[in-house]
């Protein structure tokens, strides 16, 4: 009696675009799916998240190099220089503005990006792309958290 991978492998053996097009004939169904697990399990991917970085530090430091190298590119930088540059936009949004513009707090601040670098690359260092937020409204705005839930 063969076992369920080798039917599996005999299946795509046969029918070698059958999952491609199964995908692709899915794609909303699936891409549906995958969004409502990572709702009802962030907290445990984002342990998972947090643990593999701290494990596996030069991943983390490879991955981070390659985005910044990819950012760096559009303003015809080195790595080293975009992130230079970042921190120099994320002083300046410092002292322009001293509170969250959300509830006002004073404590544990994060500058925001209101257009998301990974969708608009070219704002990354727009002055006028960034605000100050506390730290509750920062996770609030970036994974769906609900700060006032128990």
């Amino acid at each position: 009696m063969m076992s369920r991978s080798e039917r599996n492998k005999k299946f795509r053996e046969k029918n070698p675009n059958y999952s491609k097009q199964y995908h692709q004939d899915n794609r909303e169904k699936e891409l549906a799916y995958h969004k409502q697990y990572h709702q009802e399990h962030r907290d445990k991917i984002l342990a998972y998240h947090k643990q593999y970085h701290q494990e596996h530090p030069e991943n983390s430091f490879k991955s981070n190099l390659k985005r910044l190298n990819k950012l760096g590119k559009i303003y015809n930088m080195s790595a080293y220089e975009y992130a230079w540059a970042l921190q120099s936009w994320t002083r300046v949004i410092r002292k322009n503005k001293h509170s969250c513009e959300i509830c006002g707090s004073c404590k544990k601040l994060a500058v925001h990006h209101l257009l998301f670098k990974k969708q608009y690359p070219k704002l990354s260092l727009n002055i006028n792309n960034g605000i100050l937020l506390c730290h509750k409204h920062h996770m609030e705005l970036h994974h769906g958290t609900n700060p006032n839930k128990s």
